[in-house]
């Protein structure tokens, strides 16, 4: 029976219902696109896995197995699955030179038969089925964006290193290449033999090195302790154990990532959806008094009435809920297209409707209605039938406010805690959103009611509408305050992303004064250094902090055996980045001074060389972000392992690094005097120059020194900078759907308030007011609301954007009033077009007509 009340009052107010519906589905709609957006492109990378992979396993690092090792790993292999086939890969970057252009290259050595999964296809020349296919000596695969920019065409010729390569085939498509638009630089494939012609590796070269096993045994795979034991056998951080699904997972970090931030930002839209309902529902509730009051009299008791309004929000809940799944499935076709144009992805993703999304949306739209009905629902029970000739419920039960009525909305704040970090996969990205997201209303909410309450003392020195207006706004304060929180909080996320994304910008870009790096060399051998300092002064340019790079990788920490973590499953992520740091190996280097980008921030740096007849321990400066993820602090003495033989070091220092200046930075400097005689190769930057002079500089460069490679700073700030464009673009959609939802909560406070108002628009229309003046009251009500709180959601937003910038970017960060001033000027337009069109209905009726509707009611 309860159920079936519950239905009927729905269709008795179809209206109000339809609009808590919508507004809840609008609240929805972008969690359901993101969930469906990850869910989507995990499903995707996972069923390409093989053919990203392009083998059943893959062992790869920057260090080669020897010959022992690898057949430790077949003897395992063969134990654990049967019988494998191997096939070793080698990647380099290398210059290449085409007509008067030169370009940094990805070089990738072709083995003929791999892949073992997927296939390549070409351009202008065959579709091969595998295994149909070679590669000569002297030929030379490219990938297509060569063609594009440099206008190489089959058949030419190209330099890469000290041999030359003609063109036979451009890549249409390489099963291994899923995500180019993050890639240093496009790749080309060669032969081993051609490899050794060119003479591409030497001694301390950045070389990648892969081993792929396929599993001749199909039906057989590795089980997650096997894996563990390969990795414990191999005992090597600079290797790492690449299964297909580990490979899908690396492909969709960078998705993971910008869907984590896009969910975050749709949870401002169900925050605000939230509010919407409190204020809408607890609105119907107060219209509703005399209906529960008449409920009580003919004999329901008090329990029965909120189970009736409980089945009420229930129902709502699960039309809303559907409703947004509904929308949110077509949005999330649209902005999948976008961010896959945007981000250079082919991919043919299926995203759509799944049990598990379906479920989720379900319990975040239904949990979370039935946690806000705890506090609207619980004063019902204390609701009797005197209610009928009282004039508001509100001033009697439900407008009790204390500490036991703000209790029961604990539970819904717990739950959105909870599922800011599940959205946000981190402890402390999802925590820190949640802080400011509940915390800013939390302190307004009292403040803006205090206000409201004050505020008419100041109205006698205002003129007649504008007194009105004030005078209105303080009248309705619960109306006013939620309609003012619900616009704040839309400012102030429309402020914070374009305020981190210019200090970011900046950042790259760096300040006016600030000389910039035009080119990066790299892979410079420890003979060569004289010859390119000499080389480089001879084009009248300058070299800029030429710095010795040494390989080695962490042994121990305190004497004892550094934990690795290997083999383990994160599930932050914090844990993700933990992980990769602690089995990543190191670039180390040594230097007596910092460079400009440099700055110590705790500890002292070291004075002169280390003397090796002391007995004191040479010391160590880490950069300080690399020493928080490792564990490590000031004291500590570590031990590297450079090349079998182990070093010890104190660290005495800790570092800022600017990365972003583009000179040789290291996350490990050594004092001078420990590690020099180590093998090493030279790294060094190029100082500013213009277009013509980098270009010739490069070509001549690579003529002289074909080894040497060269990144060109400015593309690679140009790409990067392409890239933040178009994923702030993706955060911009989902901020706007936020925006929708606050206009949407406005307006249907708008129309409430008028509809609440009635009774004064007859009596001010009685005095002779007129359509104009009515009109001039109403809308500047709604434009001060909207202004105040598009202000202080400006200055929130300054606040907040440096707080992001000083903790999270590493005190990036930069002031744009433009910014606050576009959406101050918006939101305010916005609040006068939303008033126009909800008191449009009421004032334009006849006075007779409002006092004959008053009196009905």
């Amino acid at each position: 029976m309860l159920a079936r009340l519950a239905w009927l009052e729905i269709r008795n107010h179809y209206r109000f219902f339809l609009i808590f519906a919508f507004n809840l589905a609008l609240g929805l709609m972008g969690l359901v696109t993101v969930e469906g957006f990850r869910g989507g492109m995990q499903d995707t990378f996972q069923s390409r896995s093989l053919t990203l992979l392009g083998a059943d396993l893959e062992i790869s690092g920057r260090r080669e197995l020897n010959q022992d090792a690898l057949s430790e790993v077949e003897r395992q292999l063969n134990s654990y699955i049967g019988p494998v086939e191997t096939k070793r890969g080698i990647g380099v970057y290398n210059m290449m030179a085409y007509s008067d252009q030169t370009r940094l290259v990805h070089v990738r050595v072709f083995e003929h038969g791999f892949p073992f999964y997927g296939e390549y296809s070409f351009q202008d020349r065959f579709k091969s089925d595998r295994g149909e296919y070679t590669l000569r000596d002297d030929a030379v695969w490219i990938y297509p964006e060569l063609r594009t920019q440099m206008g190489i065409e089959l058949g030419e010729y190209i330099e890469i290193g000290e041999a030359k390569f003609e063109v036979v085939g451009i890549i249409d498509e390489d099963p291994q290449q899923g995500f180019a638009g993050m890639s240093l630089a496009p790749r080309v494939f060669i032969s081993h033999s051609a490899l050794e012609r060119a003479n591409l590796i030497q001694l301390g070269s950045v070389v990648w090195y892969s081993y792929h096993f396929k599993f001749l045994n199909d039906s057989r795979q590795l089980s997650t302790q096997q894996l563990s034991s390969i990795e414990q056998k191999l005992n090597e951080p600079a290797l790492s154990v690449v299964t297909p699904e580990r490979s899908g997972e690396q492909m969709g970090r960078v998705f993971d990532y910008l869907s984590d931030f896009l969910g975050l930002v749709s949870l401002v839209a169900l925050f605000l959806a939230s509010v919407g309902l409190v204020y809408l529902y607890r609105s119907f509730l107060s219209i509703q008094r005399r209906c529960m009051a008449i409920y009580l009299s003919l004999g329901l008791k008090g329990d029965q009435v909120y189970k009736l309004y409980f089945w009420q929000l229930s129902l709502l809940a699960l039309m809303g809920s559907a409703l947004g799944l509904i929308m949110g499935t077509a949005l999330l076709s649209i902005i999948s297209h976008f961010v896959f144009e945007w981000l250079n992805l082919d991919l043919e993703v299926t995203l759509g409707f799944s049990w598990s999304l379906i479920l989720k949306i379900l319990a975040v739209g239904i949990i979370g209605v039935w946690l806000i009905s705890i506090p609207l629902l619980r004063p019902i029970k204390d609701v009797r039938p005197l209610s009928l000739i009282q004039d508001s419920l509100q001033e009697s039960a439900m407008a009790r406010v204390n500490i036991s009525y703000l209790s029961l909305w604990v539970p819904w704040l717990v739950f959105y805690l909870f599922l800011s970090i599940n959205v946000a996969n981190s402890w402390i990205v999802g925590g820190v959103f949640y802080l400011v997201f509940i915390s800013v209303p939390i302190f307004m909410f009292p403040v803006c009611l205090f206000v409201l309450k004050r505020i008419r003392l100041i109205t006698s020195t205002m003129s007649f509408c504008n007194r009105m207006a004030v005078l209105y706004a303080s009248r309705f304060r619960v109306a006013t305050t939620t309609a003012f929180l619900s616009l704040l909080l839309a400012s102030l996320l429309l402020n914070i992303i374009p305020m981190i994304q210019k200090g970011l910008v900046e950042e790259l870009l760096g300040p006016e004064n600030t000389e910039r790096p035009a080119l990066f060399l790299f892979d410079i051998q420890e003979e060569q250094v004289d010859e390119i300092e000499q080389f480089v002064s001879q084009q009248g340019q300058r070299l800029i902090d030429l710095s010795p790079m040494v390989r080695g990788r962490l042994q121990k920490v305190n004497n004892e055996i550094y934990d690795r973590r290997q083999g383990e499953r994160a599930s932050t992520r914090e844990e993700e980045q933990e992980i990769r740091f602690r089995n990543r190996g190191l670039n180390l280097t040594f230097r007596e001074s910092l460079n400009p980008s440099e700055e110590i921030v705790r500890g002292e740096l070291f004075e002169g060389r280390y003397d090796w007849s002391s007995d004191e321990i040479a010391e160590v400066s880490l950069e300080q972000r690399y020493a928080q993820r490792m564990g490590l602090e000031l004291g500590d003495i570590i031990e590297v392992d450079v090349l079998g033989l182990p070093v010890e070091a104190r660290v005495t220092s800790l570092r800022r690094v600017r990365w972003t200046s583009f000179l040789p930075n290291f996350f490990i400097l050594f004092q001078p005097g420990l590690i020099d005689d180590a093998p090493k190769t030279y790294l060094a930057a190029l100082a500013q120059m213009n277009d013509d002079q980098r270009d010739q500089f490069q070509l001549s460069l690579f003529r002289d020194f074909p080894t040497i490679s060269v990144i060109d700073t400015a593309r690679l700030v140009q790409r990067v900078m392409e890239l933040m464009e178009h994923m702030a673009k993706a955060l911009y959609f989902m901020s706007f759907l936020s925006f929708m939802v606050g206009g949407l909560v406005l307006y249907s406070i708008c129309t409430h308030q008028m509809e609440s108002k009635r009774k004064d628009i007859v009596l001010l229309k009685s005095q002779g007011l007129d359509y104009k003046r009515l009109k001039q009251i109403f809308r500047r009500e709604f434009f001060f609301i909207g202004l105040v709180a598009a202000f202080l959601g400006g200055i929130f937003g300054i606040f907040i954007s440096f707080i992001i910038g000083h903790f999270f970017f590493d005190g990036v960060w930069s002031l744009s009033l433009m910014t606050p001033l576009a959406v101050l000027i918006v939101i305010s337009l916005l609040c006068l077009g939303i008033a126009q069109l909800a008191m449009h209905k009421v004032l334009r009726v006849p006075a007779k007509s409002l006092l004959e509707e008053t009196s009905d009611h």
